[in-house]
């Protein structure tokens, strides 16, 4: 399957990926942590951010600690510490 055209690192996918996601109010957070979850999956190893693996490495470790389970409450802690790590600024305005 050829990739799409847009942008080419993963860091900047995951920004227009995410900033698409914010926009919209029909996305459980648990949703856009999988579509991003896929999206680093599908990425080349090389191409992966530290923030990516970062994000998956906390979001097993979230699993491990709830029998494989996604509470809403951890599943927010962790996006919320981690969308500074992308530039994001949650608590202003969603950007496009």
């Amino acid at each position: 399957m050829p990739r799409q055209k847009g942008p080419k690192n993963l860091a900047d996918r995951f920004k227009g990926l995410l900033g698409e996601a914010l926009s919209r109010d029909d996305m459980s957070v648990r949703e856009i942590a999988v579509m991003l979850a896929e999206e680093a999956a599908r990425a080349p190893v090389q191409e992966r951010a530290p923030e990516v693996t970062d994000l998956l490495a906390r979001i097993r470790s979230m699993e491990a600690r709830n029998d494989g389970g996604w509470p809403g409450g951890d599943v927010v802690d962790i996006l919320t510490e981690w969308f500074p790590a992308l530039g994001y600024d949650i608590d202003g305005p969603v950007r496009s």
